[in-house]
């Protein structure tokens, strides 16, 4: 069992969206979560890139900031 301490508890993502569905994603947006899967990381390397969960299936992740982390 590993724990992390990730240094941040917000991510800056880009998501690509029609016009159309503006007022649809902005109803949505409390169901959208970016999470990180700590078993995935290689030891070498300190930084992950979060998985986007719950978009609509219109919307597109375009880019995401990665995460940095400390194994405690």
């Amino acid at each position: 069992l590993r724990s992390a301490r990730v240094l941040a508890d917000s991510v800056k993502a880009f998501i690509q969206i029609p016009v159309e569905q503006h007022d649809d994603f902005q109803e949505k947006l409390s169901d959208i979560t970016a999470l990180i899967d700590l078993n995935n990381s290689e030891n070498n390397k300190r930084q992950l890139y979060p998985k986007v969960v719950g978009l609509p299936v219109y919307a597109r992740v375009i880019s995401i900031d990665s995460l940095s982390y400390k194994i405690d």
